[in-house]
């Protein structure tokens, strides 16, 4: 009204001027012919009715196209619009945003559309009169759906930024959905043979081996055959046991047949309960990566895709066994699988525990650089199906037990060595080894196992902690546990206020550069293709500043990391 040559109201320029809320509108219109009853409330569009019925609408669509087929078109897809990157067999699917959000438009929910094929796959296809037409109409209704009832995808840059207490919560939901809707866990999978081998090496125990009928030898050669079948195909591949005998060149596994029944779904049993992409906690087709099809005869819908579900259904396996010790076990031999890592990769480090100024603690990794000192703390915490649903609370808590814990634990000895300008560490063979300061910056990692998504982001991390450092937080929940988590919650809070302060008082510098801008949130996975580029300390650092001083705002470590490289490289 002020600035009407500014401001128009005319139907052709409200997209131009409100892109995200106008294509937010147009899927609830489009969603609204379909069934659904929508409500605007406190200028919020919400479905009140009729999600289900949309969502079982794609379902069937996508049976009548042919699951499997539905699947191959979309990895195709991928290729051929460069979302994927050959070298490290891993799919570029992230947040796509720009400082002009007018040209940004509706992004595929990709991991929806995944999840409902494998879920559809045993039912039969029909003989379509257009297929290309019915393909086109599940991607736009499901795009549609997604948009319209979650609105989790960011269109400009500065959505990803200026978080505080009063948005935190909407904000770790929306990259939580998006996570789940858009995106899928995925893997290298020679990264994963490796994972298999060292962290399961335990299994091999005379009383293991006889309760569980194979050794780990036998899983990893029959779990890299089948990768090696399906290694020049993107998308679904049909795995015989013919191929499989034959590709093991007179080598006989007697357990076989064991091995992949405790790697395949049966019939009728892959997200029987998932319908809508909130629906996190009902999925369970990552957990074994093969689809069982015939006796002889099994699908594998993506090499990258199904990867992570050979070390899930292997550890299910065990867990079903009743062995003893599964946690313990893999929690000291992921330690002892990054120390193997790092030597193979001619990285010096030191690790041990300290006793200084009255201050008991150990760090599991400090690797020396002439520019930077790298501590690094492991963490098993997991990001939850609850949290991947959207709950807030449980995202929360997955967070402030792994980031906030590592960092805290990095945080202590970052406070000794820039008080004492050293820390003496104690390892595991008695060896006294002592890192000096030296007006070094001080880098530190809070590694998880397996992949936080978004959450990992740097821009994430930094908004994060200094929410903690700010914001207290609480729960409307009755639950005992839930209660106890945000008790120890607000201790840890308490802590991180403490070491800031005195990180403060130590550097008079260190409250005016950028708040926590030398804390990473990292995984296993981040920290291997680090490795992979790397042949000593100084190239290590190297490799990890690649993504420190640049962002493309994608929330997505590889991406960026890809992006970095190759820029530099060119």
């Amino acid at each position: 009204m002020f600035s009407p040559s500014i401001f128009s109201h005319k139907i052709e320029n409200l997209r131009r001027d409100f892109p995200k809320d106008f294509d937010i509108s147009s899927s609830a219109l489009k969603i609204q012919k379909l069934g659904a009853e929508i409500q605007i409330v406190n200028s919020k569009i919400t479905i009140t009715e009729g999600i289900e019925k949309i969502a079982s609408l794609i379902e069937d669509k996508i049976s009548d196209f042919g699951s499997k087929y539905f699947c191959k078109c979309l990895f195709i897809h991928f290729v051929k619009n460069h979302k994927y990157d050959h070298l490290y067999q891993r799919y570029l699917i992230c947040r796509e945003v720009n400082q002009i959000p007018f040209n940004q438009a509706p992004q595929i929910p990709y991991g929806y559309l995944l999840n409902l094929s494998a879920k559809s796959i045993y039912k039969p296809q029909k003989d379509l009169a257009n297929p290309q037409e019915s393909f086109i109409e599940i991607i736009e209704i499901s795009t549609a759906l997604v948009n319209c009832f979650y609105a989790c995808q960011p269109y400009s840059i500065w959505e990803l930024e200026f978080q505080t207490g009063e948005t935190i919560i909407d904000f770790v939901q929306s990259i939580s959905l998006y996570d789940s809707s858009f995106t899928i866990t995925q893997n290298k999978p020679s990264y994963i043979l490796e994972i298999i081998k060292h962290l399961f090496s335990w299994i091999n125990d005379p009383k293991i081996y006889k309760k569980i009928g194979f050794t780990i030898e036998d899983f990893q050669a029959v779990s890299k055959i089948i990768f090696d079948i399906a290694k020049n195909t993107n998308g679904p591949k049909i795995i015989y046991i013919s191929d499989l005998t034959q590709e093991m060149h007179g080598k006989k596994i007697p357990n076989l047949r064991l091995i992949l029944n405790i790697l395949s779904h049966n019939k009728n049993e892959i997200n029987v309960n998932y319908n809508i992409p909130s629906d996190n906690e009902s999925i369970d087709f990552p957990f074994k990566p093969l689809i069982e099809i015939t006796s002889t005869e099994f699908l594998l819908l993506d090499k990258s895709w199904c990867a992570p579900a050979f070390y899930e259904a292997l550890a299910f396996y065990l867990r079903i066994k009743k062995v003893k010790k599964i946690e313990e076990n893999i929690g000291l031999s992921i330690e002892s699988f990054l120390y193997n890592k790092f030597q193979k990769a001619g990285i010096i480090f030191t690790e041990g525990d300290y006793q200084v100024d009255g201050e008991n603690g150990e760090s599991d990794m400090i690797v020396e650089t002439e520019e930077a000192i790298i501590i690094i703390e492991f963490k098993k915490k997991v990001l939850t199906r609850k949290s991947k649903s959207g709950i807030d609370i449980n995202i929360i808590i997955d967070l402030v037990d792994s980031l906030l814990s590592a960092q805290l634990q990095t945080g202590k000895i970052e406070i000794l060595l820039k008080r004492n300008n050293y820390i003496e560490l104690t390892n595991r063979n008695s060896i006294k080894e002592k890192i000096q300061l030296k007006e070094r910056r001080i880098e530190r990692i809070a590694l998880t196992q397996l992949d936080f998504g978004g959450f990992q982001d740097r821009t994430i991390v930094k908004q994060l902690l200094s929410i903690f450092l700010t914001h207290k937080f609480g729960t409307y929940s009755k639950d005992a546990g839930i209660l106890k988590k945000f008790i120890q919650l607000e201790k840890k809070q308490e802590s991180w206020i403490s070491q800031y302060k005195q990180l403060c008082d130590i550097d008079s510098n260190y409250s005016d550069r950028v708040r926590f801008f030398d804390c990473w949130f990292l995984s296993i996975n981040h920290l291997l293709l680090l490795l992979e580029n790397s042949s000593d300390n100084n190239s290590l650092y190297k490799e990890l500043k690649r993504t420190k001083h640049v962002t493309f705002k994608t929330l997505d470590f590889y991406t960026e990391y890809f992006h970095s490289k190759s820029l530099n490289d060119k």
